[in-house]
């Protein structure tokens, strides 16, 4: 900054109205981020670290890393203009207009803060200009009625029988911003109705206002075309299907084929799709009037086939036989049909334990040329404790699956009339998981599923596995685990060999596709049971044998249980770079019938990076639980059990905010636990009892970094204990926060690095 620049430090709005407004702050906020000057800005609400690397990057001699700092990272420092405060409230000026406020009065005026009344001691004498707009917005105009047009039109028959869906309503606040929504709504509207060449700019409004009454006339008026009397229907004529477009071919022009079925063309140079799977995700065809909704859906339903990275569909006018026809070339530009990845998961608690997991996967788009999706992943993961004198390795588990989709249903009978607006498909799954904790145990978890995934409407999923199988087989135990799990009924009774025959349905809701880029709320559910047909089987073979319950089918113990559980998500936008996500998870699985537990593979965890990241992944309750202190506990062998229950509360909040480019930042508060239905007498505080449950919520917080490179996130969360259930330990260990302790910051830190978002 040069002698006599002032640094300006920000707006205040100082507003007066003669109506209350609801959400008076947030308005205010709105008008003050119209200014034509911003100060500077700081990171987490606290320094301004970009015009702080500016400075230092300014007063030393330039080279590279400098002007880096200067200009990539740093921000020049934002100065006083009383021009651009002129300017500001003629801005100002027009927004209030634009809100019902037709005549209002704008002011402001200038507060310089001296040196003396800086918090900071700053070697230079120089200012800071506080600017203060005073705004008497005076009084509000509303809506007195709006009238559509009268005139007898195919058009102004459409929009009268539509008038209910509009954004103009009386008695509310006139708006131009709800004008302009009105005139996307007239416009979406005739064009999924067929008015092709219909558009916004067709639609304008009169407006007629009353200055005693504070009222506002909306007459909605629409424009005819230039070239004719009235606006013109179209229809659907040829289809042409480019099912391997690039410009690479478009520039070589390289020789094609084409293969006609019905009146659709495959203009391909090989065609690798079956046609009659790429017709089903075509939601129009020769004679139809055109819809802008059948465009939309059949751009979403080629994108989500999952085998093209690009669709399009342009459309060339023509007139046949005295009618108005559109021929629609859609243009399909295939992703990669091959693919392969490797991810990888960290996670350390500070002492001597590191879990890590390593992932390969393949994915084959298509094939066996009908759009089939075919994913293949192997995973190895070990815990490793560091310390000497213990094993290197206590855990190893490596996980086997594949899945096999189809974008139709797969069924021995025939489902009449499926929308194709469903995009129903069909899933194959296998999963094999080896499980060694090492001296203790190992076990090994087949899993085999035939499930149906379809839409109805856009904005909710339903997925169906009518035949679910699971068989966990106990593969060996030393007599040191046998000992462990003989203490606890429930632990013992989990870990038995179990066969799951059952049936699972969840449940997606959200409105994403109709807030993109703004806040969106996220809902799944999801039903679980299993064991009931077997049961009845079971109950009538054994009726008259004198033998009870617990039944056998293969000489293996089937588990019955019912499950449900919920996850609600909700993504409140603050800013452009800048949001506050929430989650909200519960669960609950009842063992009865065949089962006394909830099989180990059903059970309910916490804790890991995805859920409580201030503990070990299934290291946290089941309610007050204290592990150490059980009779369960070896302090011989160390031996940590993971804790699993039978009931899921979780909360958890996230505000995540741009750093720089693809750095982006987390504050993250995580509040929940697990517990048992029942009662076992050697895990004493573990049962769910609704007048402990808020004594037994644990409380973590932390920090995290996110590298965001589109295709991957890679995330490093640190999470912190804030409040400790489990009895016998410091209930709230963040009074006693101390990072030089290295006992502290084993017992109450958690590093956790893994791909993707927690959530």
């Amino acid at each position: 900054m040069n002698e006599g620049e002032i640094l300006f430090k920000g707006n205040k709005i100082d507003l007066e109205v003669n109506e209350k407004i609801s959400k008076q702050g947030q308005f205010e906020k709105e008008i003050a981020s119209i200014s034509q000057l911003q100060a500077n800005k700081k990171f987490l609400g606290v320094a301004k670290t970009r015009l702080w690397f500016y400075n230092v990057a300014s007063r030393r001699k330039p080279n590279k890393f400098r002007f880096w700092m200067k200009n990539k990272v740093g921000e020049p420092p934002v100065l006083y203009d009383s021009l651009m405060v002129i300017r500001s409230m003629t801005l100002m000026e027009n927004f209030l207009n634009n809100k019902g406020y037709l005549y209002p009065e704008i002011s402001y005026s200038v507060r310089f803060i001296p040196e003396k009344e800086r918090k900071r001691v700053n070697k230079s004498n120089r200012q800071r200009a506080l600017v203060t707009y005073q705004i008497r917005a005076g009084d509000l105009y509303r809506i007195r009625f709006v009238k559509f047009p009268q005139e007898n039109s195919p058009v102004n028959t459409i929009l009268a029988n539509h008038k209910d869906e509009s954004f103009l309503k009386q008695g509310d606040p006139f708006d131009v911003g709800e004008l302009k929504k009105e005139r996307d709504r007239i416009s979406d509207l005739l064009r999924n109705e067929g008015y092709y060449m219909f558009n916004r700019e067709y639609v304008y409004f009169d407006l007629d206002s009353n200055n005693e009454r504070l009222r506002m006339d909306v007459l909605v008026k629409i424009n005819q075309p230039s070239d004719t009397v009235q606006h013109q229907l179209f229809f659907i004529d040829s289809v042409y299907v480019f099912t391997d477009y690039s410009m690479e071919r478009l520039r070589f022009r390289k020789r094609q084929d084409t293969l006609r079925v019905k009146e659709f063309s495959f203009i391909s140079e090989k065609l690798f799709y079956r046609p009659r799977t790429l017709v089903s995700a075509i939601h129009f065809g020769q004679d139809s009037l055109f819809r802008r909704s059948n465009h939309n859906y059949s751009v979403s339903h080629l994108s989500d086939l999952g085998v093209f990275k690009y669709v399009n569909i342009e459309y060339t006018p023509k007139l046949l036989n005295d009618k108005n026809y559109l021929d629609a070339r859609v243009y399909l530009s295939p992703a990669k049909r091959q693919a392969a990845s490797i991810e990888f998961e960290a996670n350390n608690n500070t002492d001597f334990n590191l879990g890590t997991i390593l992932t390969l996967s393949y994915l084959n788009r298509n094939i066996f040329r009908g759009t089939e999706r075919f994913s293949l992943s192997v995973s190895g993961g070990f815990e490793s404790n560091l310390e000497r004198g213990e094993n290197f390795f206590n855990t190893v588990d490596l996980l086997f699956r594949f899945d096999l989709f189809f974008n139709k249903f797969l069924l021995p009978f025939r489902i009449p009339n499926i929308a194709k607006t469903a995009r129903p498909k069909t899933r194959i799954s296998f999963r094999n998981e080896f499980l060694r904790r090492i001296e203790y145990y190992s076990t090994n978890s087949t899993s085999i599923a035939l499930g149906y995934e379809w839409n109805k409407p856009r904005s909710r999923k339903h997925f169906l596995n009518p035949l679910v199988v699971n068989l966990v087989r106990i593969l060996q135990s030393t007599s040191q685990f046998q000992e462990i799990i003989n203490r606890s009924p429930s632990l013992r009774n989990s870990f038995t060999q179990q066969l799951i025959l059952g049936v699972e349905y969840n449940f997606l809701w959200t409105n994403q596709s109709f807030h993109k880029g703004n806040s969106f709320f996220y809902y799944i559910g999801k039903v679980n049971s299993s064991g009931n047909f077997m049961h009845l089987f079971g109950t009538l073979i054994n009726r008259n044998s004198g033998r009870e319950a617990p039944y056998e089918l293969f000489n293996v113990e089937y588990s019955q249980y019912f499950l449900v559980d919920s996850d609600i998500r909700n993504y409140y936008k603050i800013s452009k770079g800048s949001q506050l996500v929430s989650r909200l998870y519960g669960g609950i699985g009842v063992p009865y019938g065949n089962s006394r537990s909830l099989t180990y593979i059903k059970q309910f965890f916490s804790g890991g990076a995805n859920s409580m990241r201030g503990w070990r992944i299934r290291a946290l309750g089941p309610g007050s639980f204290n592990f150490e202190e059980s009779d369960i506990y070896s302090q011989v062998d160390q031996f940590f059990f993971d804790q699993t229950g039978e009931i899921k509360i979780e909360a958890n909040l996230e505000y995540r905010f741009d750093v720089y480019r693809f750095v982006k930042a987390a504050l993250f508060l995580d509040m929940g636990n697990i517990w048992l239905i029942r009662a076992d007498t050697s895990r004493p505080g573990a049962n769910f009892d609704i007048t402990r449950v808020w004594d037994e919520i644990a409380i973590g917080t932390g920090f995290g970094l996110r590298f965001d490179f589109s295709y991957f996130v890679m995330r490093l969360d640190l999470g912190i204990k804030v409040r400790e259930p489990a009895s016998g330990k410091p209930t709230w260990p963040i009074r006693n926060i101390d990072f030089t302790d290295r006992g502290w910051r084993r017992e109450n830190m958690r590093f956790n690095l893994a791909i993707g978002y927690p959530f």
